[in-house]
């Protein structure tokens, strides 16, 4: 029988039980009073007890079956409220031990950042201090040194953007005094200005005329485009055209990042931290990209574009329009 027609058996079923025992204790009184008339019982005292004996016994069975019916549907609840609890106590369990996994994570995380950034630092002193040893050799000799010493010097470029990234990542937000309204056209096109831009690869700035303010910490504001910016056209991405609009929406100001590259392979899950994409599109800052967001009161959306291509939309809080 479905949940539905028992939940509506144990809701109205006393009803016919009721009305089955009521009926009976009649039909038991009526077949009683005949038989008395019939055999000419005309003892009153001895009518009454007999009367008195019957309609107690029909009333004894009534209430008895009532109680039975009622506590069999409360050891039901009783059951289903057991059940509902083991439930929610495996939830329970489940969400702790995800916290307690997530904090030990963290913890390592910290503590290798911590470790690996002197290592870090010394490795791009060593390569500074090797260049300039090759600025001293003969050309034919200097050249080889100079491409390993680039390549070891971009090498250690990303480990400490990295190490970084995650330190920011975990600091805690900025104070709401630091906010102010500020020209989000501005902050992206001196991001653009300043961000390398590989060979080949064209970035298109696009804002409304009338583009509204956005309401944001200055520093956080420009991290967040440096991400959106640097997810775009690192060379994993493999961009060609980078398309970056903002538009004004509803009580927000929409910031749109759009490429031609490979996309993603998970569009929902690109804002997790150190999230294992082959394709590495992904990393630490989208994740950055989405607290920055968060703390600002706005939102982070991720896509693949129909024609190929990722699309990264980020809105935040429209501040005070200057006439």
């Amino acid at each position: 029988m479905p949940a539905d027609d028992l939940e509506r058996v144990y809701r109205w079923g006393w009803l016919p039980l009721i009305g089955g025992c009521v009926a009976v204790t009649a039909a038991m009184l009526a077949a009683s009073e005949l038989l008395f008339i019939h055999y000419g019982f005309a003892d009153p005292t001895r009518l009454q007890r007999v009367l008195h004996l019957v309609r107690g016994a029909v009333m004894s069975f009534a209430l008895a079956l009532f109680a039975g019916w009622y506590m069999l549907r409360l050891r039901q609840r009783v059951e289903a409220a057991r059940e509902s609890l083991r439930a929610q106590q495996a939830a329970f369990a489940r969400r702790a031990w995800k916290t307690e996994q997530a904090v030990g994570l963290g913890a390592l995380c910290r503590l290798l950042v911590h470790e690996i950034s002197d290592p870090i630092n010394g490795l791009s002193l060593h390569c500074r201090l090797l260049e300039r040893a090759a600025g001293r050799m003969e050309p034919t000799d200097a050249e080889p040194v100079r491409r390993i010493a680039a390549q070891l010097r971009d090498d250690t470029e990303r480990l400490q953007g990295l190490a970084a990234s995650y330190v920011e990542g975990n600091r805690a937000p900025g104070s709401s005094e630091r906010y102010q309204d500020l020209s989000l056209e501005e902050i992206v096109r001196a991001a653009v200005a300043a961000h390398p831009c590989p060979e080949g690869v064209e970035i298109v700035v696009e804002a409304a005329s009338d583009l509204a303010p956005v309401h944001a910490e200055p520093d956080r504001l420009r991290q967040l485009v440096e991400y959106l910016l640097r997810n775009a056209i690192d060379p994993p991405a493999g961009s060609h055209r980078v398309r970056v609009s903002m538009t004004n929406d509803g009580n927000r100001v929409l910031l749109a990042v759009a490429d031609d590259g490979a996309g993603f392979e998970d569009p929902a899950s690109v804002f997790r931290p150190f999230y294992p994409a082959s394709s590495l599109r992904a990393s630490l800052g989208l994740a950055i990209v989405r607290d920055v967001a968060r703390e600002h009161g706005g939102d982070t959306r991720a896509a693949n574009r129909e024609g190929g291509g990722a699309l990264l939309s980020v809105r935040l809080p429209m501040g005070e329009r200057t006439s």
